[in-house]
């Protein structure tokens, strides 16, 4: 684990550590810098989209980057729209899976349900939630883990 803030320095860490690498997390996409000066919030997220996507395909490394939904998607069910700054997340981004939660169901401040979308799968299927058949998991939030609500309803039984 390392604390980095701009692109050039995770660069740098991953030539000289990338044997052994499997995986590169960042967290999140809005807090890192380019190497380059931008402008605007629009063209810094641009700009360490590439940056990752560029050392991803150089390293052959996967990186999971954790990014902000816009405000409008605050107690909603976000889409690929509510990405916050950039439609360069979307168009980088293989996999983008959107974590949120309903207002109304915000009951129990150690435990929330959260809904899962597979908004975007480049390989593969995408998934959006529907009130038919819910895809949730219960996150409980002092340990931050996640588990079935099947197995949550067992064991309180």
């Amino acid at each position: 684990i390392q604390e980095l803030t701009v692109t050039t320095q995770l660069e740098a860490a991953l030539k000289q550590h990338r044997e052994g690498l499997d995986v590169v997390f960042v967290d999140y996409l809005q807090q890192l810098m380019p190497g380059r000066k931008s402008s605007s919030e629009f063209e810094q997220v641009t700009a360490v989209t590439r940056d990752l996507d560029s050392m991803s395909m150089k390293y052959g490394i996967p990186f999971v980057v954790a990014s902000q939904f816009s405000r409008n998607a605050e107690g909603i069910q976000p889409s690929m729209a509510d990405l916050r700054s950039s439609g360069q997340i979307e168009q980088a981004a293989d996999v983008i899976i959107s974590l949120w939660s309903k207002a109304e169901e915000a009951t129990n401040p150690a435990r929330a349900k959260i809904y899962f979308d597979i908004l975007k799968n480049r390989n593969g299927y995408t998934l959006h939630n529907t009130s038919v058949k819910p895809y949730a998991l219960i996150l409980d939030q002092p340990c931050f883990t996640f588990r079935e609500i099947d197995l949550v309803h067992r064991e309180a039984a």
